[in-house]
């Protein structure tokens, strides 16, 4: 937990003596959890960034929100669920055998 200094106007509007560090996504999905809270109708969500963070693009799809995202020109997509497993091994192969996941 990160401690922030506290000063008498910090408490009269309210702000916490502790906050908690959470990143720009962790931010990011907080506000709208709270805008979906607050009733404000969310119909698509658009962001720029961090369009390979799958685990934020999940957050959204389980909170039902619809987005739409940047994808880099180098990111790979699919269309449909790659094959991902270990190369066969080539015939008269010297060297270690492979053992990294491959599409």
């Amino acid at each position: 937990m990160v401690q922030c200094r506290v000063c008498s106007e910090a408490q009269e509007t309210g702000h916490p003596e502790k906050k908690i560090f959470q990143t720009k996504l962790e931010l990011g999905l907080d506000m709208v959890r709270r805008a979906k809270q607050g009733g404000l109708p969310l119909s698509c969500f658009l962001r720029r960034t961090y369009g390979r963070d799958f685990q934020f693009r999940a957050d959204l799809e389980a909170e039902k929100v619809l987005y739409a995202a940047f994808v880099p020109a180098n990111q790979r997509v699919y269309l449909q669920a790659p094959e991902i497993g270990l190369p066969k091994q080539p015939a008269g192969h010297k060297g270690r055998i492979f053992s990294r996941e491959r599409v």
